[in-house]
């Protein structure tokens, strides 16, 4: 699927969509191995915020069971703090732990435009509703309508775990970088009764850089970590 910014800003207006989801590239095994590690050990040791709550940021889309955030990259370090998940900021946020978690800062460090990084938690049986967002907004600094792309990577997942797409479902593999479409109506689910599913989320803001960075190479070029 031939992708140009062109491509990304059509897809946030054309209902239903084409563009759902793209297979953008797969993490090399050894340092993907490191970050789910490093994820689950974090996941283990610290308190995440719940976005079932009613003051939390994503509720707005009405979660239903229970789902979980790690915030990583913010202003306090704390890493229940949401606050600033959606300012559409990249200035001055950073991933306060990297001594703990060097490999996982080294991953969030690829990404210099990301605004949030997160650690997305779906418990068993529980899911998003149904919903929207919007790809285009006006940028309060530079006056200019901007763009903000969404990214996964499963860190851990089964084959009852799905994101819903403008009706189609799909499945997100261990290992691969997902772009996925989050201007259509869509949803992530989780059927299991036994089992949770857990990502690394995070947006961009869709400089030039960004653009570069992830949708000029594929699933052939893996990331390597010198």
């Amino acid at each position: 699927f031939p992708v140009t910014i062109s491509t990304l800003v059509n897809a946030n207006y054309e209902k239903p969509s084409d563009l759902h989801m793209l297979q953008l590239f797969q993490v090399a095994p050894d340092f993907y191995e490191s970050i789910v590690t490093e994820v689950l050990n974090l996941v283990s040791t610290y308190r995440p915020s719940t976005v079932t709550h009613q003051d939390h940021l994503p509720n707005w889309s009405k979660p239903e069971g229970t789902i979980t955030q790690f915030s990583l990259l913010n202003y306090s370090g704390i890493l229940d703090d949401y606050t600033d998940d959606h300012d559409r900021s990249f200035q001055k946020k950073k991933f306060h732990h990297s001594e703990q978690y060097p490999n996982l800062a080294k991953f969030i460090s690829l990404f210099p435009h990301a605004t949030n990084f997160r650690i997305n938690i779906l418990h068993e049986k529980s899911c998003f509703t149904q919903h929207q967002e919007d790809l285009c907004f006006f940028h309060m600094i530079t006056k200019k309508p901007s763009l903000r792309v969404r990214f996964h990577l499963p860190i851990k997942t089964h084959k009852e775990a799905f994101m819903l797409s403008d009706g189609q479902l799909f499945h997100f593999d261990p290992g691969i970088i997902y772009f996925f479409h989050n201007g259509t109506i869509h949803d992530g689910i989780n059927q299991s009764i036994t089992e949770s599913r857990i990502h690394l989320l995070w947006d961009m803001l869709l400089t030039q850089d960004t653009f570069d960075r992830m949708f000029k190479r594929s699933i052939d070029s893996p990331f390597y970590i010198n």
